[in-house]
């Protein structure tokens, strides 16, 4: 009798163990749905392309393309000169740089020889740059064309 614990201390410790199981179940959860990408945004993405190829067919080689997509009008002025270093560093890889008035989701897809996308998020990345001296896609292009750097999907919200 006098070895006896007190009974209020097993259901202390079994509340607090099944706070910590769910809590690391939501934390585990939180961390495997950042791999992945929802699939609406595969099922618009191959939507996107399918019109693009529609609107703008390509030619006879294979070329990866720049398409700067109607996503947000009230950055157009602010983004031009970001717009033309891109367009100029894809006529260097022998690539085309495109507009399309699509409405889309994001502001830029970039497409490679073989049409797949390896990027698609916003024309100045500025958020997604992490340390790097330049936030422009221009200056990741042969990186994400080459198959070096994976591909790349940011969201792009339009703060219009």
């Amino acid at each position: 009798m006098l070895f006896r614990r007190p009974l209020t201390r097993m259901p202390t410790a079994v509340i607090g163990l099944l706070l910590l199981a769910l809590w690391l179940g939501w934390v585990s959860a939180g961390f495997a749905a950042l791999g992945r990408r929802p699939p609406t945004d595969q099922a618009a993405l191959a939507q996107l392309q399918a019109q693009l190829q529609q609107a703008h067919p390509q030619g006879a080689e294979a070329q990866a393309r720049a398409v700067l997509l109607n996503h947000c009008r009230c950055q157009q002025q602010a983004n031009e000169p970001a717009w033309q270093r891109l367009q100029a560093a894809m006529q260097q890889g022998k690539g085309q740089a495109l507009r399309s008035d699509l409405p889309a989701p994001f502001e830029l897809l970039l497409l490679d020889a073989a049409g797949t996308a390896v990027y698609a998020g916003p024309l100045q990345p500025a958020l997604a740059a992490c340390g790097q001296l330049s936030a422009e896609v221009a200056n990741w292009l042969p990186a994400l064309l080459d198959g070096s750097q994976p591909p790349l999907f940011l969201p792009s919200p339009c703060p219009c």
